[in-house]
């Protein structure tokens, strides 16, 4: 690990000013980022896909799902 940062450290010594405020605006972005993304893929694999399907306290699973998702954002404002 140690012969990456030192890599590191060398390429940055010889970027230009513009591009190390790249390069911290990336590493900064990756340190403080509050959100993971999440890949469409990993989304259809994971369980929420059809997490009210069989319910039936729920007519319309799909309307009952866009229901909460417009009351979330609702909220979020």
């Amino acid at each position: 690990m140690l012969d990456v940062k030192s890599e590191l450290i060398k390429m940055i010594e010889i970027l230009p000013e513009n591009k190390i405020l790249n390069v911290k605006k990336f590493i900064e972005r990756e340190l403080y980022q509050s959100k993971p993304y999440i890949k469409a893929s990993d989304l259809l694999n994971s369980e929420l896909i059809g997490l009210w399907k069989d319910r039936d306290d729920i007519e319309d699973s799909s309307l009952y799902a866009r229901h909460l998702r417009e009351k979330s954002q609702k909220r979020a404002l």
